[in-house]
């Protein structure tokens, strides 16, 4: 059975950190014959070099990586100081920059969700806002119910949505034959310069990048969460378009 590898995100509860994964990914992939992987061992990573050898192992016969959302890419990474960026997971970071640079030189595709899409793009050379704010002229791409908490989990989050520009003589212009989509959004960072070699897919009505793709490496970055509804056709396209580069 061909695997996809999904590293955890993490949350916290009585004091015990929890990894986890969306069931809905991982009940669609077995539905199609893909067996989903979690690892575990970045928790223990202090180092680059360490994180590269233990992701080595990971990425042996995967014929892809997925990456979730959750908290922020720390600025670092593209060479900034942290300003506005939140609840940032050092050990995650580590462990899930090695994997990408390695799915990346070996050509195994990639699908970024929300942070994981603004990994992707950092880790080839990109930049991210730190903070899609009004004063800065973005519109709201999340709605938090405890403005002062930074709790990133869906149960802090209002629902909110938008229309994503899908780019002319882009992939997505053609799978969906049409120029615009609506879809939800939960995030309060988002790709400021995109790396050199991404396509742009998509951009919200404020010129934000919203999607992304480099189809000779299988990769797919999707600002939104189609995960979350995997029954909508739009959604279910979108992984059968991924997935189909991880045959």
């Amino acid at each position: 059975m061909r695997k996809i590898l999904i590293p955890p995100r993490f949350s916290q509860f009585e004091k015990q950190v929890r990894a986890h994964a969306i069931t809905s990914v991982t009940d669609y992939l077995i539905d199609q014959d893909f067996l989903p992987i979690m690892p575990f061992a970045h928790t223990q990573l202090d180092s680059m070099e360490e994180a590269l050898k233990v992701a080595d192992h990971y990425l042996e016969d995967v014929s892809g990586m997925i990456l979730q959302g959750g908290s922020d890419v720390c600025p670092s990474w593209y060479n900034q100081e942290g300003k506005s960026a939140k609840k940032v997971q050092r050990h995650r970071d580590i462990f899930e920059v090695a994997l990408v640079k390695i799915c990346y030189e070996r050509g195994i595709p990639m699908l970024g969700l929300c942070r994981g899409m603004q990994l992707i793009n950092v880790v080839l050379g990109g930049t991210l806002h730190q903070e899609l704010s009004k004063e800065e002229g973005f519109i709201d791409h999340i709605a938090y119910k405890d403005e002062n908490s930074d709790d990133f989990s869906l149960e802090n989050m209002e629902e909110c949505f938008h229309d994503v520009i899908l780019e002319e003589g882009g992939l997505l212009r053609s799978v969906y034959e049409k120029d615009r989509m609506n879809v939800n959004s939960y995030h309060h960072q988002g790709v400021d310069a995109l790396a050199k070699e991404l396509q742009a897919e998509a951009r919200s009505p404020d010129s934000l990048i919203e999607a992304y793709s480099l189809k000779d490496k299988g990769i797919l970055g999707l600002q939104w969460h189609p995960e979350l509804d995997l029954a909508h056709p739009e959604n279910g396209e979108l992984f059968q378009l991924w997935l189909s580069w991880c045959e």
